[in-house]
């Protein structure tokens, strides 16, 4: 049954200990709540997509515990995005070791990208949908930013003269303390950039609503690396961040 599957999962495990530019997280160990060191800005960031034949794709609750990993060599597909002003998207394919539909939940469970050391973390977000055949496994995982579209707003609140970057910082901070998530959001005023008032309701908006609103105002943002990073940052290509 799926208790047998999940138990033979676990038993595939082995320790593996990440970075993200300051956060160090052991997903392997019971889940505490990383620690923000720095992230640097301005970020560079790849446009596109990244196709893969090396990196290492984990399988992990919301809080950081690792159900299984995925070397390249167990991989039929790999393919992820790195989008600003939208939600990106990972696509993987694996040869099924033992998988049953209720091993890999949508919303529940989340992919992790790493380098081919499996050290360095490149992309993360939320599965959203999988199909679970005799012989193959695919997944489709958003970044964190999908949830927006899945959460109310709970910020009640008026601002005044306030950079776009602030007012999304909140309603994610909200976002991420409703979901339990092991992050924290980038704030980035825009020194050059328009302050507005705006306020916010508890009224069955979503977050993504917000957001757009604020988009419309001169907000940018993008998820880097599973870390939403709300306000301006250098766009240029970086290769070495799919390599």
């Amino acid at each position: 049954g799926t208790a047998g599957s999940q138990a033979s999962i676990t038993a595939r495990l082995r320790p593996l200990t990440v970075s993200l530019v300051g956060i160090v997280v052991d997903i392997t160990a019971p889940p505490t709540p990383p620690v923000l060191a720095r992230f640097k800005l301005p970020i560079a960031l790849p446009s596109g997509s990244i196709v893969s034949q090396t990196q290492i794709v984990t399988l992990r609750t919301a809080q950081g515990v690792q159900l299984d990993q995925w070397r390249a060599s167990e991989q039929l597909g790999l393919k992820w995005t790195l989008e600003q002003r939208e939600t990106s998207v990972c696509e993987l394919s694996v040869i099924n070791d033992g998988y049953r539909p209720g091993d890999i939940m949508p919303w529940i469970h989340w992919i992790d990208v790493f380098d081919d050391q499996g050290r360095t973390l490149l992309w993360s977000g939320p599965v959203t949908a999988r199909s679970i055949g005799r012989e193959q496994v695919s997944i489709s995982a958003r970044d964190t930013s999908a949830l927006a579209a899945k959460t109310r707003v709970r910020l009640v609140k008026k601002w005044d003269a306030t950079d776009p970057a602030v007012i999304a910082g909140e309603h994610y901070a909200e976002l991420i303390d409703h979901h339990g998530l092991n992050t924290k959001a980038v704030v980035r005023e825009d020194p050059m950039g328009d302050r507005f008032d705006f306020s916010s309701k508890a009224d069955g908006t979503q977050v993504d609503g917000i957001i757009t609103q604020l988009v419309s105002r001169g907000l940018y943002w993008s998820v880097v690396r599973g870390v939403p990073v709300l306000g301006p940052w250098d766009r240029k290509p970086v290769a070495a961040l799919g390599e």
